[in-house]
């Protein structure tokens, strides 16, 4: 695995990690938990409402209210009597159990209580509220000759909503003797026959044996409560306020079971729940599917019976489990963003909350509550955690670059690098290059009769000028060797011309040198004479060295051809000398003429070589003619017709009597005249130096 490979996995082990310690801390502490049961409300809401045609209601409405208060001289209460008729008149229908959701505590005549005693003697299925003992406080009762009459039918009607003031649980058993179950599991009980309460050990089961009694058009099994460690049960909620088919009770005392739309109500089988449903009562509540408003008491015991009846518990994992999802979701999340490009990984981060956001839609409608922040949090998490190490690890690269590069390379082209790392290459690759080399003709000499200090700063000066031009070229300067200074195109960066690149620095080191020496001559110094060498072919590339140092570098045979041009230039006395491939490559950008079929020392084959003598469509007439007398006379060697060389050569030392290129093949045609080639010479030459 690469080192940018191990990093990443260390940083994914310690995000991941540290996700999973921030996530369970959080979900401990209940944070976020209040935008978590506010889109969880929503969720409830968007649900399409499926209330049960056998639960009932009988609502104490405003109608109703309005009618008892003008009878009994303004009180918003009905009798006992009066709720003794609703109870025959409901449990006469047919009705599996009657709830009523009204303590009927206040203080009424004998006759008055006596009927709902004799209502609750006829009908054993019916149930009655009352409050268990809050805060030592103790419990809210009917009037004892009721209570005594309900006997166990009394439910407990406490709510204790959430942290978000949201009634979402039923406290199934209350742990008050008086009162030990809801009202909810109470009806429901007298529902099914079960006359009889069930042990129940909390946290676990508590069940509700049934006579398999049907209820409306269903035939119910027994029930079974999962209770949490408090005897509590989460209720699922089945639309929203006003979903259960209702009838008033001023209807039901006039013996009309008739609904809010004038429909008749079938209670065979049905379970019914009186209460107070006017607004001028507030048993009201805010429940999951509210949609903001308030829905009464006894509408919240007929979801909480409907979901004991179809086992439609909400299911929500506990804090630890919610970390541990949400940790899983972020390291998935990291690990894919950390692999993946920006667009990609942002194309992904999009898919995956629209994933979750379906998944959220699809449980819920199964009554599972995921958890609506943290996943979510995770997903931006670990995109934000992502991009953030990949630009502190971008930026970590990009000051390796500079710091690779900065000294070697033009500013833009380091730029472009940081841009574009992956052009840096880890270790060598081959690759075709083009390789510049030059020194000062002559400075050993001028080493030995200058002042050490003196000669670091003439030659600071020369390299500051030669390496300028080489940046100005998009060059890369690999190295400096004394006075030599090594140079290279078409890496790190790809570069179609970087032969003629190389040519023209060299071109323009020369007019650089020029306007240096032109400093020298005002200081008194001599003037400086450089030389170059220039190949193009493949070397291997790349970071060259040991662990702990290395260079940016370029190896091969194809660098040394390079360097024994630039020495090669002393015998022909040129100052720019370019193989063959180099010369083809930058045609376009200058020109040349052919100076030999060079054998490099240390090499048998020999290769063509070429002097750079200027910019393309740049050569004076006096250069051109030079340049045509040679090539004739160049031919003529090659023929072994010394005669018209030397005659040819004469005539392009007449036009330019120092080119030194005439000067050596005048001499070469002297010496074979006296001792010829052999019959197989090509016409090449076999340096004997460097």
């Amino acid at each position: 695995m690469s080192k940018q490979g191990v990093r990443r996995l260390a940083f994914w082990a310690a995000a991941s990690a540290a996700a999973f310690a921030l996530l369970w801390l959080a979900a401990r502490g209940g944070a976020l938990e209040q935008a978590h049961l506010s889109i969880s409300n929503l969720l409830f809401q968007g649900r399409e409402g499926r209330a049960a045609p056998f639960i009932v209601l009988v609502a104490i409405d405003d109608a109703s209210l309005a009618r008892r208060s003008m009878g009994e001289q303004g009180t918003l209460r009905f009798g006992k009597a009066e709720y003794a008729r609703v109870v025959d008149a409901l449990a006469d229908a047919g009705a599996a159990a009657v709830g009523v959701d009204v303590i009927l505590s206040e203080a009424s005549a004998e006759a008055d209580v006596r009927a709902l005693v004799d209502a609750l003697a006829r009908h054993p299925n019916v149930v009655l509220a009352a409050m268990p003992g809050v805060m030592g406080a103790g419990a809210l009762l009917p009037l004892p000759a009721i209570a005594s009459a309900a006997e166990d039918r009394l439910g407990s009607v406490l709510f204790r909503p959430d942290a978000d003031n949201t009634v979402r649980r039923v406290i199934a058993l209350t742990g008050d003797m008086a009162v030990p179950e809801a009202f909810s599991v109470a009806v429901l009980r007298a529902a099914l026959g079960a006359s009889e309460r069930a042990q129940a050990t909390v946290p676990g089961p508590y069940e509700i044996t049934s006579r398999s009694v049907r209820l409306g058009r269903v035939r119910v099994p027994s029930v079974r409560l999962p209770l949490d460690e408090r005897g509590r049960f989460v209720s699922d909620f089945f639309g929203p306020p006003g979903s259960y088919r209702t009838i008033s009770f001023a209807d039901a005392l006039d013996g009309r079971l008739v609904d809010r739309a004038g429909q008749s109500v079938d209670l065979t089988g049905a379970i019914v729940l009186v209460g107070e449903m006017g607004t001028a009562i507030h048993d009201e509540q805010y429940v999951p599917s509210s949609a903001g408003a308030r829905m009464s008491g006894v509408e919240i015991h007929a979801n909480a019976i409907q979901t004991m009846l179809e086992g439609s518990y909400p299911r929500e994992a506990s804090p630890a489990a919610h970390a541990a999802m949400a940790a899983a979701v972020f390291a998935l999340a990291l690990a894919a963003f950390l692999l993946l490009a920006p667009r990609p990984a942002a194309a992904l981060l999009a898919a995956a909350f629209a994933l979750f956001t379906a998944s959220v839609w699809i449980a819920i409608e199964r009554g599972v509550v995921l958890h609506t922040v943290f996943p979510p949090l995770a997903l931006v998490g670990a995109f934000v955690c992502a991009f953030s190490f990949r630009y502190a690890d971008e930026a970590r690269l990009s000051a390796r670059i500079r710091r690779l590069f900065g000294m070697y390379v033009s500013p833009h082209v380091v730029q472009e690098l940081v841009e574009r790392p992956e052009l840096v290459v880890r270790g060598g690759r081959k690759r075709t290059v083009t390789v510049l080399f030059s020194d000062i003709a002559g400075f050993t000499s001028i080493a030995e009769r200058t002042d050490a200090s003196e000669l670091v700063e003439q030659l600071n000066e020369y390299l500051d000028a030669m390496s300028a031009v080489v940046y100005r070229h998009d060059g890369t300067v690999d190295k400096y060797i004394g006075d030599a200074v090594m140079a290279f195109w078409n890496a790190p960066l790809p570069q179609e011309d970087h032969a003629a690149r190389a040519c023209l620095t060299a071109l323009d080191s020369l007019a650089a040198l020029d306007d240096l020496n032109a400093r020298r001559a005002r200081r008194g110094q001599d003037p400086l004479h450089a030389r170059f060498g220039i190949n193009t072919g493949e070397m291997v590339v790349g970071n060259v060295g040991a662990v702990n140092r290395f260079d940016y570098t370029v190896i091969g045979d194809a660098v040394n051809l390079g360097a024994r041009l630039e020495g090669a230039n002393k015998a022909y006395g040129t100052r720019i000398l370019v193989s063959e491939a180099t010369y083809l490559a930058a045609k376009g950008a200058v020109e040349g003429r052919e100076v030999d079929l060079l054998a490099v020392k240390g090499k048998a084959k020999s290769v063509r070589v070429y002097e750079v003598m200027g910019r393309a469509g740049a050569l004076s007439e006096r250069a051109q003619k030079v340049k045509a007398f040679f090539s004739e006379a160049l031919a003529s060697y090659r023929a072994r017709d010394w005669d018209e060389a030397e005659a040819l050569l004469r005539k392009a030392l007449s036009i330019a009597p120092d080119d030194g290129v005439s000067a050596c093949y005048l001499e070469r045609v002297r010496v074979l005249r006296v001792d010829p080639p052999a019959s197989d010479w090509d016409g090449s030459f076999h340096a004997k130096e460097k």
